[in-house]
């Protein structure tokens, strides 16, 4: 288990001298269950980094995650654990893993920041039903901020990297007075971007971002209160999507056979066809149709786009947390906070490419969708995506800590979120119908709008740990969790009411109350070696389907995952050595499903299994040399499901099982495929050594991360499988043996690999073609740290 042990040693205890004393040293404290625990002592699969481990691995976000945890997959899309994440695609959709920052649950937290100022971040894998409740079928991610502390200290790191990269991180604690002290933090980032717009020449997938956070420590007498209050704001070309994958295809626009760097032909999509009814396009139907993007170029590099926009990208979050502790000696009361604003606007290229063929006369409209109109002769289509949200988290829970066998926590939480959201698409033969019908200027777009979406939500929970004898506990807990969603939801689309006014919302609504829980017992074989065996159940919410015109507001049922784990944590007596082994199944019902249709998307259920194999280990073969690492092993297999592929709405592909022939397209059977994202093997290697030199210590790493291969869709065509790829990581640090500074260089993606990470396909309208996500490139640099 070489991240949890990695997380709990700081860089001088590991050239310590391997002993008794070295091995007390070793003891990592986690809060995975609501409490302050020896790691060892906790039966679930967990997986916590400190700060040291942070920067020994270079974690810079919560990617970087990916490469550390067993089974555990993250990009700026989402996150899936075990095989469990988010395939839903709706407003009132929610991850299946919980991201919980100080304790408080976010449904739409800022992962796109950077790590700075981190105390510890635990990744619990497996559904946490009882004591973390709703949306946390695969687990959860739990980041904890440095809190203020009673000493005048601090540190300021400056690097440099390629693409010009310039980061500062930063913090100051400041003790006011007895009990009384706070803590300001920051980070910096300036880089310029990995990939190039051919047809702009500006670079695009930069960023600019920074983010501030204070923390308030109070004591007094036996209760403590810290407050913490974060910003957050990004603005750049940030390309979440970094390139388009398509093999020309007359019928459909891109082939479900095969991919290549083509562009979509036109001729048989809905912007083809009102380009030929309003005449602002020279093309025709059927036969006699001209594909517009025939002479389109779409480079043969990852790299390099060719695009009529650059992307844009802003968000800016703020989140404020206050947790109050009263210890009342063998019980601890715990009120727990927060509060949350998070705004995003993105701007990209619908098409994503510059199509080879104008327009027969130039158009004005609201390209950008901006309420900015502008005047082309280009066939020009664009996506604004806005969203906001505003929650509020309240948890209070009793603790005990008594002599006897028995203890217990008991507690109930309360979360309340409102937000809004719409995707706007525009384009010219849209904006031209619009004008030719005589409509008003509402309508010169398609738009998907929600407004608003609420979730409102409690649940009581209680678990009782009982020793049966001083090495064996039985745990048992039980939740009753309750959602409240509604959402008002419409879709623009050539359908205005008779007063010629934009179409009236209609209303969906979820409600549903469920139970969930744990059983647990655990054994201490060895005073070294804990063995357990827990069964689980975790619930996901259900929700509503966005508005369709002509489709009435659906929704979709709550998923429910019921899993049995059996697991080995321990360490040798001296320490040398620290190791897990975990095994697990789940019966995963009800699985949330999103698929695109014409113009909007729809979310349906399903069923599922998932078991796999996870093993962490870390060993000190001297006092100077330390290596860690992981494995997994996944197997995911959909159950008895069959629905039509939009890439592939004839089944055309390769090993189909057509389970119906429908008007809307061949329904197919894909029953024993697995689940997107979810990669069989996942090994990570890593090992650092600390050299004498002199009066300083000189320390290489490295780290290699490798996956086998994995289906981007439920599907599993041929070119919906994407080949595993490796990461390799180095780092050199150089420190005195006694001084308040330390240089360190690093190189991350040794190798450049572009492999692809995610595939998002495209709906029918711009030609279904597969927007990919890759690696990001080759970075290097050195970075500079202070400490006072």
């Amino acid at each position: 288990m070489g991240a949890l042990v990695l997380a709990g040693l700081s860089h001088t205890a590991w050239a310590q001298d391997i002993s008794e004393e070295a091995a007390d040293e070793n003891i990592i404290i986690v809060t995975a269950q609501k409490k302050s625990q020896d790691i060892q002592n906790v039966p679930l699969a967990i997986s916590a980094f400190d700060s040291g481990t942070i920067d020994d691995k270079v974690i810079d976000d919560a990617v970087d995650l990916s490469f550390s945890v067993p089974n555990l997959t993250v990009d700026i899309f989402g996150a899936s654990l075990r095989g469990v994440g988010n395939l839903a695609i709706s407003a009132t959709s929610e991850s299946g893993l919980g991201y919980h920052v100080n304790g408080v649950y976010l449904g739409s937290a800022a992962t796109e920041a950077e790590y700075y100022d981190i105390e510890r971040i635990e990744v619990l894998r497996g559904p946490q039903g009882t004591l973390y409740g709703r949306n946390t079928t695969a687990g959860v991610l739990n980041v904890i901020t440095q809190k203020a502390t009673d000493d005048f200290e601090g540190y300021v790191t400056a690097g440099y990297g390629n693409y010009n990269s310039v980061k500062l991180r930063g913090a100051i604690n400041l003790p006011i007075t007895d009990g009384l002290s706070t803590r300001v933090a920051g980070f910096f980032l300036d880089r310029d971007g990995y990939a190039t717009n051919l047809f702009t020449g500006n670079d695009v997938d930069d960023r600019e971002m920074f983010g501030l956070r204070s923390s308030t420590k109070l004591e007094f007498g036996d209760t403590r209160a810290d407050l913490v209050i974060s910003y957050f704001r990004e603005d750049d070309r940030r390309l979440a999507r970094t390139k388009v994958l398509c093999a020309k295809d007359v019928t459909l626009g891109c082939s479900p056979l095969s991919v290549g760097f083509e562009t979509p032909d036109s001729r048989n999509t809905l912007y083809n066809t009102l380009g030929a009814v309003t005449g602002i396009i020279a093309t025709g139907f059927g036969p006699a149709a001209v594909d517009f993007n025939a002479n389109s170029f779409n480079p043969a590099d990852t790299r390099l786009i060719n695009e009529d926009v650059d992307p844009t990208y802003f968000v800016e979050e703020w989140s404020a947390s206050l947790e109050i502790t009263h210890d009342f000696g063998g019980l601890t009361l715990t009120s727990l906070s927060g509060y949350q604003e998070i705004e995003r606007e993105l701007f990209k290229d619908f098409d994503r490419v510059v199509p080879s063929q104008g327009l027969t006369a130039p158009i004005t409209f609201d390209f950008f969708a901006n309420g900015n109109p502008i005047t082309t002769d280009m066939i020009l289509a664009g996506r604004r995506d806005l969203s906001e949200a505003r929650e509020y988290y309240q948890e209070l829970r009793l603790a005990s800590d008594f002599e006897g066998p028995l203890n217990f926590i008991l507690g109930g939480n309360y979360y309340n979120r409102r937000s809004s959201g719409s995707a706007n698409f525009t384009h010219v033969t849209i904006a031209a119908r619009q004008q030719q019908l005589g409509l008003p200027d509402t309508f010169d777009s398609v738009v998907t709008e929600s407004n608003p979406v609420r979730t409102k939500s409690f649940g009581i929970f209680g678990e009782v740990y009982f020793d049966l004898s001083e090495d064996t506990r039985l745990t048992g807990g039980l939740r009753y969790s309750h959602d409240d969603k509604t959402i008002m939801t419409r879709q623009i689309f050539f359908n205005p009411q008779p007063d010629l006014s934009p179409p009236d919302f209609t209303f969906g609504e979820f409600s549903k109350g469920v139970f969930t829980g744990r059983i647990v017992l655990d054994h201490k074989i060895t005073p070294d070696l804990l063995g357990y065996i827990s069964a689980s159940r975790g619930y996901k919410a259900g929700g509503i389907n966005p508005g369709e015109v002509g489709v009435e507001t659906q929704g979709f049922d709550p998923e429910f995952l019921n899993a049995i784990e059996v697991g080995l944590k321990g360490s040798s007596v001296d320490g040398a050595f620290t190791g897990s082994l975990s095994t697990f199944y789940y019966d995963y019902k009800d699985l949330q499903i999103g698929q695109t249709t014409a113009t909007a998307a729809l979310t349906i259920n399903t069923d599922a299994t998932v078991w796999g194999v996870e093993a962490e280990f870390a060993a000190r073969p001297s006092s100077r040399f330390q290596i860690d690492g992981s494995f997994s092993y996944l197997n995911t297999q959909v159950k008895d499901f069959a629905t039509i592929d939009e890439t592939d709405p004839f089944g055309t592909a390769p090993n189909t099982v057509v389970a119906e022939v429908t008007a809307a397209g061949v329904l197919k059977d894909v029953d024993g495929n697995a689940l997107p994202f979810s990669p069989d093997i996942k090994i990570a290697i890593g090992a650092q050594y600390e050299i004498p030199a002199g009066n300083w210590t000189i320390t290489p790493r490295i780290d290699h991360y490798l996956q086998s291969e994995f289906a981007s869709s439920i599907f599993s065509k041929p070119i919906d499988i994407f080949d595993g790829y490796s990461q390799t990581d180095i780092k050199l640090l150089l420190a005195p043996d006694s001084g308040s500074w330390e240089l360190r260089g690093y190189v991350k993606n040794l190798f450049n690999n572009d492999d692809i990470t995610r595939v998002l396909p495209a709906g029918r309208l711009v030609g279904r073609f597969r927007e990919v996500v890759i690696l990001e490139p080759r970075t290097y640099g050195v970075e500079a740290t202070f400490r006072f």
